[in-house]
């Protein structure tokens, strides 16, 4: 069993609470893990606290697709069947933001495995007559 850290936990809790210290930067002050330092604050009836994020503006999430866009996205899921992860690759963006768009324009999702194994599917007509008579 390995050693146990002795950890000043009151310094933690004021570091935690009054200067709104995150526990990564904890954890990485004290060399322990966030999990170890959420337990302590936890035991000692300190409640998480949620520092809010800044959303960067010039983030991929705020990629806007024209009515053209929408269109050969759409057309290239449903006619061509391509997957969201490839559609996505094209523009730059998640499967998920792809497949947000499709839902937002009522195209039925298809199940994952279908993409996958799609291209290995062989039509009756193109199997070889003397496997087709074995």
């Amino acid at each position: 069993m390995a050693n146990k850290i002795e950890l000043p936990i009151t310094e933690i809790v004021r570091l935690y609470k009054a200067e709104h210290l995150k526990a990564t930067e904890l954890a990485r002050r004290y060399n322990v893990s966030i999990g170890t330092i959420l337990k302590h604050l936890y035991n000692n009836g300190i409640p998480k606290i949620y520092h809010n994020y800044k959303h960067n503006p010039n983030s991929a999430h705020k990629h806007t697709f024209t009515e053209t866009d929408i269109k050969e996205i759409i057309r290239l899921y449903t006619v061509e069947h391509l997957s969201t992860i490839d559609i996505g690759k094209r523009y730059g963006v998640s499967f998920s933001t792809i497949k947000d768009r499709l839902k937002e324009n009522n195209i039925q999702i298809r199940h994952r495995y279908y993409n996958k194994y799609r291209k290995t599917l062989i039509k009756s007509e193109e199997i070889p007559s003397i496997i087709k008579n074995a």
